[in-house]
């Protein structure tokens, strides 16, 4: 333990940060390599990235290996892929989910949870109708 104390004290910064990139990208590199051979093993080396970086250096590149992992587990391996968008109707599927009677509920959460789905849930459709709205603009001709 004393000689990853002593090596993380002379790694620079900007190092340490950019361990926690590397060690990402291999793991993106990897899952991709195995993802027609075993399904989707992503979850694993991901995983293993975040644990093998913060073991190393601390918090902070920690935290930075997290954030990397989830926006590369989002745009790679979750549908619809190759984006960052929200599948469709997501947000009414978890509220229907909260909604039903599945799962165990405590009160205080549970009320707050369904209003956040149902803000999420006016959000995207206004969001969806925004953006039809801009469609139908950009196709007809200003007169």
């Amino acid at each position: 333990m004393g000689a990853t104390m002593d090596a993380r004290r002379g790694m620079h910064p900007v190092a340490r940060h950019a361990l926690a990139i590397v060690l990402v990208a291999l793991a993106l590199i990897v899952s991709l390599a195995l993802q027609n051979s075993f399904g989707n093993p992503f979850w694993f080396f991901f995983s293993v990235a975040v644990i093998v970086d913060t073991w190393f250096d601390r918090t902070g590149p920690g935290w930075l290996a997290v954030v990397c992992s989830t926006l590369a587990v989002m745009y790679y391996f979750t549908p619809p892929l190759h984006s960052f968008a929200v599948s469709e109707g997501l947000f009414q599927k978890l509220a229907a989910a909260e909604n039903s009677d599945q799962l165990p509920r405590d009160s205080t959460r549970h009320r707050g949870f369904v209003e956040r789905l149902n803000v999420l849930c006016g959000l995207q459709q206004a969001a969806r109708k925004n953006l039809q709205v801009v469609a139908q603009n950009t196709r007809s001709p200003a007169s």
